[in-house]
This record gives C-alpha cells, structure tokens and sequence, in this order.
C-alpha cells in the first residue's frame, strides 16, 4: 500500500474500535507500536491481537497483516513485469502519493479526542517536539524515556485481581 503502515491506519483504527475495542484503546496501543522495531501495521495487529484473544489472536492478526501483501507480491514478482515502464500504472502511482498523506491525517484527526483530552498529553507532545527539534535529547533516549513512562503508568494503574 502507498504510504506504508501509516496510510493503514485509519482502516485498522475503523475495525478495531468497531468490533473489538473502544478508541482508548487503540490510541494507548499507537504510541507502543511505534516505539517497536518493525512495520506499524505488523507491531499494532500484534499489540490488538494479544489484547483481544491472547497469542493466537496475536498470530492470526499478524497473518492477517501481511498475507495479502506476501500473495500480491508473489504474483507481482511471477510476473516479472516492468511497472515503472508502463506509463498509467506510473501515473497511479503518483497519483496514489497524496492519498497517503490524506489518509494518515485523517488517522491523526480522528485521534485528537484523546490525545487533546487533558492539560498533560499536549504538554508532552509539545515538549517531545521542542527537544526533538532543537536537538537537545536523541530521539532514542526520548523513545525510551516513552517507553519506561508508558510501563510505569501501566503498572501503576493496573487492576488488582
């Protein structure tokens, strides 16, 4: 798909809150997958999957992901032929480019609720951007700053059996 994962987003954020969880969610597990090492759409089947129905679920939703991608580049690859040589299919292609980008603001605007909710989520992002931009953390320190703050918060309000 152009645009990568990204571009996905929005399609796997309309499935998940509409048949196995709600918005929070979704917007909690985004932050995560992204923090991971690997394509987003792989990194949040897995992270819904897990939380829906434990590892099986983990594996299908992960199944699910990439095997479309794996059959139609199978077929694309058998048929060796020369996209880029074939001018309409060339014109899609560039055409396709500002889809992408639509679909990933879309997925950005539909997650503003909870990420504007409160005085604490915006401040972080604010400040996240301010030290990525001038340069005064690396961007892997803040993603493990992200990464330590996010299991402490989950251990601090998990629920007790």
């Amino acid at each position: 798909m152009i645009g990568g994962g990204y571009s996905m987003l929005p399609l796997i954020q309309r499935e998940i809150n509409t048949r196995w969880a709600d918005r929070l969610v979704f917007s909690e597990a985004l932050p995560l997958a992204q923090s991971l090492p690997g394509p987003i759409a792989v990194n949040i089947a897995t992270i819904t999957g897990r939380a829906v129905a434990g590892f099986s679920g983990a594996c299908l939703a992960v199944c699910g992901v990439i095997l479309p991608s794996i059959l139609v580049i199978g077929l694309l690859a058998a048929s060796m032929l020369d996209w880029k040589t074939v001018p309409l299919v060339a014109s899609a292609m560039n055409g396709l480019r500002p889809v992408a980008i639509g679909l990933i603001a879309a997925s950005l605007w539909r997650l503003r609720d909870t990420w504007l909710r409160g005085l604490l989520r915006p401040l972080l992002a604010s400040l996240t951007l301010a030290l990525l931009g001038l340069g005064i953390i690396p961007p892997l320190a803040l993603i493990g700053c992200a990464v330590f703050a996010a299991g402490l918060h989950a251990w601090l309000t998990r629920k007790q059996p």
